[in-house]
């Protein structure tokens, strides 16, 4: 978004140009993160190569393993950056970070065994490819691909079709004049404006609404065209939709309240009751939206988290009231029956369908009894026995709903049943608390939703990175579709003591020929050449990346302004 009541509401006007003209790489060699490193052989000891007809690891040595590197499989997890180009790596050249050459892990078993070997071949990034010239200018590509994303497209179109609304409606008087005929009046229509946005902005959170798209968008066929699924797959973009509509109801709150405040002044039945709700419903709305703002939301992401929920849940109480006030005070200037105004408004309506969709999630909130594997002492495994997660899927769980709540990327069983598993590592409070003490049951909030790892369905081959513990969303859907062409480049420290044979297994079962990045031997790779590299090579239709946000930035950036599709998380919740 996934990110997911108004949850999330995060104004992307209001977010400062991502990077100048320098940012991320501006030159065709400049893409690379870290510090230098030595040059020294990269090499991998792993165990003697398994028979191809050897049963695939079970979903409990994936999780052993993973817990090992002590990780949390989540998409937004802090790792380490760096690729692997197909038979190649660079050095990572840039304004700020440089890298040495090194040596790559080789692979060159490309049959079905599952066994990685050690690496060989000496690092020579002379035999990569070369990065074509980006397109545009500096100034173009820093508003083209930095800072006018899908997210804030669709933010931009929601925000001007309101603006469109509104002048059409004040042109005609609809919003404008005191006009009471069968017991209308001007603020009604602005009321409506304000409930249908807020109902909107909630209802693009909802899990069913969020795994609908989802599941739409990806069961597009591969005989599609492919600028078609490439649209497709901007799917993940929906929160756009959101922060468009919460701001686009703010600013029609704001201009609700003073044509309302005319009407009733007009009329000399000034309400001090309904100037108090507006003025708290106002400042809670401007609370809302400031704390979305991207900036302030990632450093204050707890505060931003409670407002959000408890403010939210307060302004959606306190506009309850505010129009059953206004349904009083339009009855007694109408002579009209004060019932019959209140369900004859376009607004009631749209107020409780958000109500409802606010209520759902929390009516769903199961108390689930849990086994835990306590794997190690950085790491315990929990599983579920109910449910089957789509492809690419998260929930959210919780000791403490009201207080917080946690989405993990889930790993359905890989036996068919009903049932699957998270892995929680150390990476906060929480998750230490859950370490320290392993629950007996906990918290999960309605049901899960799909995200933006499930894209990589819709092309084939597609060219899937990830680094540190990134892979371990992509383990899910490794398990959701096998068979599924698709080249992995996976980037981490000591992959194999880390993460432990399993997990290379599961990697190696997805792509024989995956590429395997030791950073702790080599160091960090320029990895926007490196993608760029198993994308041409591959015959690739998209690279899908999976890192921190600094990563996931640079590398789209880089693909993007090259013509290739690349797509990521966006952190917009």
């Amino acid at each position: 978004m996934s990110r997911q009541n108004i949850p999330g509401a995060s104004n992307p006007l209001a977010g400062q140009l991502k990077g100048s003209a320098n940012s991320f790489e501006d030159n065709t060699n400049t893409a690379s993160v870290g510090n230098a490193f030595p040059q020294r052989p990269a090499s991998i000891h792993v165990p003697p190569s398994r028979d191809a007809t050897q049963q695939r690891p079970t979903d409990l040595d994936v999780a052993r393993s993973l817990t090992q590197a002590n990780i949390e499989i989540r998409p937004d997890v802090e790792h380490d950056p760096k690729d692997y180009a197909p038979s190649d790596e660079e050095a990572d050249r840039s304004s700020s970070d440089n890298k040495d050459p090194e040596k790559e892990p080789h692979y060159p078993n490309s049959s079905g065994s599952s066994s990685l070997v050690p690496a060989t071949k000496e690092y020579d990034p002379t035999q990569l490819l070369e990065l074509p010239s980006q397109r545009g200018n500096r100034l173009y590509r820093a508003f083209r691909w930095q800072f006018f994303s899908v997210y804030r497209k669709i933010y931009t179109v929601v925000f001007l079709l309101n603006l469109i609304w509104g002048v059409v409606g004040f042109s005609f008087g609809r919003f404008g004049d005191n006009i009471y005929a069968s017991g209308k009046f001007a603020s009604d229509s602005v009321a409506s404006a304000v409930a249908v946005n807020v109902m909107v902005a909630i209802a693009v959170r909802n899990e069913h609404v969020i795994n609908v798209l989802f599941s739409s968008a990806i069961a597009m066929p591969h005989w599609m065209p492919l600028w078609f699924r490439r649209s497709c797959a901007m799917i993940y973009s929906y929160g756009g939709f959101h922060s468009g509509c919460a701001s686009a109801s703010a600013v029609w709150y704001a201009v609700y309240t003073g044509v309302a405040i005319r009407e009733y002044t007009s009329e000399r039945q000034p309400s001090p009751v309904f100037v108090v709700l507006s003025s708290i419903l106002l400042s809670l709305l401007v609370a809302i939206i400031v704390l979305a703002l991207p900036n302030i939301r990632q450093k204050y992401h707890n505060n931003f988290e409670c407002v959000h929920r408890f403010a939210g849940w307060t302004v959606l109480g306190l506009f309850w009231a505010q129009l059953i006030a206004s349904a009083i005070l339009g009855s007694r200037m109408t002579n009209t029956d004060a019932g019959i105004t209140l369900i004859t408004s376009p607004a009631f309506w749209f107020l409780t369908a958000a109500t409802l969709l606010v209520i759902y999630p929390w009516a769903r909130l199961r108390k689930r009894p849990v086994q835990v594997d306590s794997l190690s002492a950085h790491a315990i495994r929990i599983h579920f026995d109910f449910g089957r997660p789509a492809i690419g899927s998260a929930i959210r769980l919780a000791d403490r709903p009201l207080r917080e709540n946690h989405a993990f990327a889930t790993i359905p069983r890989d036996d068919g049943k009903p049932g699957f598993s998270v892995v929680v590592s150390k990476a906060g409070d929480w998750t230490r608390r859950m370490i320290s003490h392993p629950p007996r049951s906990l918290y999960v909030r309605s049901g899960p939703n799909q995200g933006m790892v499930a894209v990589t369905k819709l092309f084939s081959p597609v060219v899937l990175i990830a680094t540190g513990s990134g892979i371990g969303p992509c383990l899910g859907f490794f398990v959701d579709a096998p068979g599924h062409d698709v080249r992995v480049i996976w980037s981490t420290k000591n992959p194999l003591s880390t993460y432990g044979p399993a997990v290379l297994d599961m990697v190696k079962k997805a792509d024989p020929n995956a590429h395997i990045i030791d950073t702790d031997k080599t160091g960090r790779p320029d990895i926007v050449k490196l993608a760029y590299t198993v994308y041409r090579e591959s015959k690739a239709e998209a690279v899908c990346i999976i890192s921190n946000k600094k990563v996931v930035d640079m590398v789209v950036f880089g693909m993007e302004t090259r013509g290739v599709p690349a797509y990521g998380p966006i952190w917009d919740s």
